[in-house]
């Protein structure tokens, strides 16, 4: 067994759709955010929680692109296929899994993230 560790590749618009979409939420979660703290009602309420949640999921999704992957490589000279760690992958499949679980229960409180 070798103890190095394991690659997988993502293409190239995925990852840049993963980093769009994060930036977009979090300005569309500050807004939120400061609605509700503005609003100065029940802030203590679950969907002030469900929004602290996607800050923070969209924050650290953020971090590990800019931190796993400061040197990319790509898998051939097309460039559409980026070579990821396995853990990078696994921690990020996680992270969009959550992130769109937190988004559906958001939504269902007449929330959304949207861009209008």
């Amino acid at each position: 067994m070798s103890d190095e560790p394991t690659a997988h590749t993502i293409f190239t618009q995925d990852l840049l759709e993963i980093t769009l979409q994060s930036d977009e939420n979090l300005d569309a979660l500050l807004d939120l955010i400061k609605d509700k703290v503005n609003d100065g009602k029940n802030i203590r309420t679950h969907i002030f929680s469900i929004l602290c949640e996607l800050v923070w999921l969209n924050s650290y999704i953020l971090l590990i692109l800019r931190k796993d992957l400061q040197d990319i490589t790509f898998k051939d000279k097309e460039k559409k296929e980026v070579i990821v760690p396995k853990v990078t992958l696994d921690a990020l499949l996680s992270l969009v899994i959550a992130r769109s679980q937190a988004i559906d229960e958001l939504n269902g409180f007449s929330y959304s993230l949207s861009l209008h």
